[in-house]
């Protein structure tokens, strides 16, 4: 898996998803980092279990229950700055997540280093 680096400290998100992936109502996710104007941010794009979807304290508890999990889990650099909720991950024509398309969807409307 890719390697970024964070605060300088090195960060896998295939490790970060398998942490994630973990907790009880979280069917999929996929970690992308982003370059932002104060430098690359992890953001954990999370597809939650249905009855999850539409409930926002439902889904305030799980983002919580991640970021727990990631704390307890994973070095602080390691855990995602954000979650942020999709109906589905994207995937490429062999139906693996496609993370490039991920970053498109959550990085829509952000302040990126360089615009």
């Amino acid at each position: 898996g890719k390697i970024y680096n964070i605060n300088s400290f090195p960060v896998y998100p295939a490790q970060v998803d398998r942490v994630i992936s973990m907790v009880k109502g979280v069917v999929d996710v996929a970690s992308v980092v982003v370059e932002e104007v104060y430098g690359p941010k992890l953001i954990a794009a999370v597809v939650p279990s249905e009855e999850l979807l539409f409930d926002n304290d439902l889904l305030a508890d799980l983002k919580k229950r991640i970021t727990d999990e990631c704390l307890m889990m994973l070095h602080e650099s390691m855990c995602p700055s954000e979650v942020e909720f999709l109906v589905s991950l994207p995937v490429d024509s062999a139906g693996n997540k496609d993370y490039a398309k991920v970053l498109e969807r959550i990085g829509k409307g952000r302040e990126f280093a360089g615009n």
